[in-house]
């Protein structure tokens, strides 16, 4: 069986890498596969879900904005969007049982929910890795590994067959007035780009 499936199929792309077809998934997106390819995004305060069946061999990655609607905020964005965490969570975990995964069988890992503007508070960050937790726990899923909130945006490639991810820490953001003058510095060969990524650890969630 190969399915490939999403809300909104983000941008697909040759990931030069990893050496592998990838889709890049944006806010408010999820995609769910059991194709031998890496789904890819960048956290801020955002947060990111990768759950995985791996006995099917199935997952998918979300990247939802806020946990909620914000109360007495007129945004124009329905409250059933991916772009809040309970749809997010809701969405993904329906086509991964769509697409043979199995409840029972099914485990998370969780990224993002940063600071990334140096000296900014980080509620909304903390509030979106909070709501996940509970989901999760609430849905019986066990989190396996995590890097969520501190200083830091993210770059996370998920492999969704396997289970894996790669995480590397961006540099946070500059108010405006400290941004640092432009870097000269040219881009490596892609396996020492590579070597900045950080395989997490397969089966034990990371330190908070």
């Amino acid at each position: 069986m190969t399915v490939s499936m999403s809300w909104n199929p983000g941008t697909k792309y040759f990931d030069h890498l990893f050496q592998v077809h990838a889709v890049r998934i944006a806010p408010g997106e999820y995609h769910v596969t059991d194709m031998d390819i890496a789904l890819v995004t960048t956290l801020g305060s955002c947060v990111s879900a990768c759950v995985f069946d791996p006995h099917a061999r199935v997952g998918g990655m979300n990247h939802f904005l806020l946990p909620e609607p914000l109360d007495g905020t007129a945004t124009g964005i329905p409250a059933t969007s991916t772009t809040y965490g309970r749809p997010a969570m809701e969405a993904l975990l329906g086509s991964l049982q769509e697409t043979g995964a199995r409840r029972d069988r099914l485990c998370a890992r969780i990224y993002g929910g940063g600071r990334i503007i140096s000296g900014f508070s980080n509620h909304v960050g903390h509030d979106n890795v909070s709501f996940v937790r509970a989901y999760l726990a609430t849905a019986g899923i066990q989190i396996l590994s995590s890097s969520v909130e501190e200083n830091h945006p993210r770059r996370i490639y998920f492999f969704p067959r396997s289970g894996k991810v790669f995480l590397k820490n961006l540099p946070p953001i500059k108010p405006v007035g400290q941004q640092p003058e432009p870097s000269q510095a040219r881009r490596g060969p892609a396996d020492s780009v590579r070597r900045a990524f950080l395989e997490l650890p397969p089966s034990v969630e990371s330190p908070k």
